[in-house]
């Protein structure tokens, strides 16, 4: 199975914040970067075929529960990301084309605090 570059590209991330320093607060960090992303979660599947090559099976497994671990969530397949999370990268792009920063440009919406929370990534 062949990797889009930008998977690969996400997928390198994961590496290198895992190598970097696999704490607490990396863990919140990659949690930050993937729920502003439309892209879907990696599963434990992709993430050995793309890492086999270069890694023990052992650091595979502490990669994925990392990444899985960051989310409280563990992932079979490769699956699309819920339709309301996919609106909140949508609404923060569209936001900052309009020059409306984050988070002012979100209050200014009017929407509820609910969902300023969500677009805010507080959620």
């Amino acid at each position: 199975m062949q990797m889009s570059p930008r998977r690969f590209y996400l997928m390198m991330q994961l590496v290198f914040i895992f190598f970097r320093r696999p704490t607490a607060s990396a863990s919140k960090c990659l949690a930050l970067l993937w729920n502003s992303l439309p892209d879907a979660f990696f599963s434990f599947e992709e993430i050995e075929m793309a890492l086999q090559a270069g890694l023990r099976s052992e650091t595979i497994k502490d990669v994925y529960n990392f990444y899985s671990g960051a989310f409280g969530v563990f992932h079979e397949r490769v699956e699309p990301r819920s339709l309301k999370h996919l609106c909140r990268p949508t609404v923060r792009r569209m936001l900052w084309k309009s020059g409306c920063w984050i988070p002012d440009g979100i209050r200014m919406t009017g929407v509820p605090r609910e969902l300023q929370s969500f677009l805010n990534l507080e959620v």
